[in-house]
């Protein structure tokens, strides 16, 4: 179903439904959902409101609060206004929802995700720059998958959206559904700019852990399945683990091997030692 309404403003007609509005409103109900077709995609369960919204009319999404639209209404999915336009990147919208309708900046979809999640996952810098001003922001929150906006960031590659998020001091030893920390997903996707800033900033995490990341991160680049290959990028972070776990009087140094010699290797031994690494440049 979609009422008259809904077509005024999916075609744009402020006009219309600035008339409507004001000669039927007692017989409009504003929270009537319905289908409409946008970007050859259907999208359902929407009220006049959210309509607005999908189609990035500002003065459309003003009129229709100002004439009593529920600023917290959820679609199908469980979408309010302030994720569809945090998803669009419209900062426009997203204010006016939160500061003139007190739009639930709180509230999560049927995915378990916020408005920050959700810019961070689109890569809306400037949006999230104004979102983790707001006094009630969970920089830390976990979707469905465990991911938190750390998480979206590092999966996207996105330097800057990291620098931000970690300026706020977000997490990164948060696990997702997959036991894997921000800095770990970041490691094994080889984003050495991102592993690299994280380790730069002071007590972060331990020495331990640091060691571990630079582990997993030259072994990502050491695995031929994958674009990154690069035997001298693993050599190079295998080393600084090595030379860290040395430097490091609190931690284990004599290792032994956790595998024995194999023919696919031509029985090369682990290395344990920095003197091992180097005997093999």
């Amino acid at each position: 179903m979609c009422t008259i309404l809904m077509i005024a403003v999916l075609e744009g007609r402020i006009n219309l439904v600035k008339m409507l509005l004001s000669k039927f409103r007692k017989l409009i109900n504003l929270e009537t959902k319905g289908a409409i077709i946008f970007n050859s995609g259907l999208t359902d369960g929407v009220t006049a409101l959210l309509t607005a919204v999908v189609l990035r009319n500002f003065d459309m999404v003003k009129l229709l609060i100002e004439n009593g639209a529920e600023v917290n209404t959820v679609n199908n999915y469980g979408a309010t206004p302030l994720h569809v336009a945090s998803s669009l990147g419209r900062a426009d919208i997203v204010k006016y929802l939160i500061e003139e309708a007190q739009g639930d900046i709180s509230r999560v979809n049927k995915g378990n995700v916020t408005c920050l999640n959700i810019a961070g996952h689109c890569g809306h810098l400037e949006l999230m720059k104004y979102l983790l001003q707001q006094p009630n922001i969970d920089v830390n929150h976990q979707s469905h998958n465990g991911y938190t906006t750390l998480h979206w960031a590092v999966e996207r590659n996105n330097i800057e959206i990291i620098k931000l998020l970690l300026s706020y001091n977000a997490r990164i030893d948060i696990k997702n559904a997959k036991n894997m920390t921000s800095l770990e997903m970041a490691a094994e996707s080889t984003d050495e700019e991102a592993v690299n800033y994280m380790l730069s900033i002071e007590d972060l995490i331990g020495v331990k852990e640091k060691i571990e990341v630079l582990e997993l991160l030259g072994a990502s680049f050491a695995c031929r399945n994958k674009e990154t290959y690069n035997l001298e990028k693993a050599y190079e972070y295998i080393m600084q683990a090595m030379k860290l776990r040395t430097s490091s009087g609190n931690l284990k140094t004599n290792l032994t091997p956790l595998v024995q010699p194999i023919a696919a290797y031509n029985y090369r031994p682990e290395c344990v030692s920095i003197a091992e690494l180097e005997s093999i440049c």
